[in-house]
């Protein structure tokens, strides 16, 4: 059956908030698996590639580059099943649970290169971000300007407030300047996208999403480089580096872009 267009954007707000909801679930208590075992065509989430480093600086550059790209494409797919499937259907539950895994992981990142403290304070931060586009997206669909003004607001303030955390975690490295400025065009994008579903204009909302994932690379290499600069590693945004974390991003684009499909 297909969705009205109505139906469908009050749809879409509603499957963002259950996917950002799924974001803050912690490991006290599991969730209940649904369906008695895998569920095929359902999207699941991949092996977080760890940030190890003892492997080097081109590693953490390509770990960062995968978790963040895999951050923007989980949250798309989450959005597409909630709306094509609804939020009952195991592929919307698989996909919400996956986004939640990678923000999860994304914090383990953290933890694991400045320690735990540093891993739970990011994560409700990280968090926060996607609860600002869940807003965005519901003032979009019920025509409240307010909200719609109110959230992109909160997202230029959060833009600060995570770039304050990468140089107090950096110890300057990158500065909180720097960092919310190479945060906006990738809210920018990822705003344009949503536009695209919600309102049917604008462009296809997937090569949005695409090309708001084709900023990760960049915003990874920036981190990878000022973490490496801190730990004491090389090798990072060389030409081998590079090419490295290029295969990686065109890989797990086309796996991403074949399941969106």
């Amino acid at each position: 059956m297909r969705i009205g267009a109505g139906a469908r954007i009050v749809t879409l707000a509603v499957a963002l908030a259950v996917a950002t909801a799924a974001c803050t679930m912690t490991n006290e208590e599991p969730a209940e698996p649904t369906g008695g075992g895998t569920t095929t065509g359902s999207p699941t989430a991949p092996a977080a590639m760890p940030v190890d480093l003892t492997s080097g600086g081109p590693a953490l550059q390509q770990a960062l580059t995968a978790l963040l790209q895999e951050h923007e494409y989980l949250a798309g797919i989450a959005v597409s099943q909630g709306v094509a499937g609804g939020l009952d259907s195991p592929g919307f539950q698989a996909a919400a649970e996956a986004l939640g895994q990678n923000s999860q992981a994304l914090a383990d990142a953290v933890a694991s290169v400045y320690g735990e403290e540093a891993g739970q304070a990011f994560l409700p931060l990280w968090e926060k971000h996607i609860g600002f586009f869940v807003n965005y997206t519901k003032g979009l669909a019920t025509g409240d300007r307010a909200l719609v003004r109110r959230s992109v607001q909160q997202l230029d303030g959060y833009r600060t407030d995570f770039g304050a955390f990468i140089e107090s975690a950096t110890e300057g490295r990158l500065t909180t300047e720097q960092v919310a400025d190479a945060l906006e065009p990738h809210v920018r994008s990822t705003l344009a996208a949503i536009d695209a579903v919600v309102t049917g204009k604008g462009g296809n909302p997937f090569e949005l999403l695409r090309e708001a994932a084709g900023h990760m690379p960049m915003i990874a290499t920036a981190l990878a480089s000022a973490i490496a600069d801190q730990q004491g590693l090389s090798g990072v945004d060389t030409p081998a580096s590079n090419l490295q974390q290029a295969l990686t991003a065109l890989l797990q684009e086309h796996e991403y872009l074949a399941g969106i499909a």
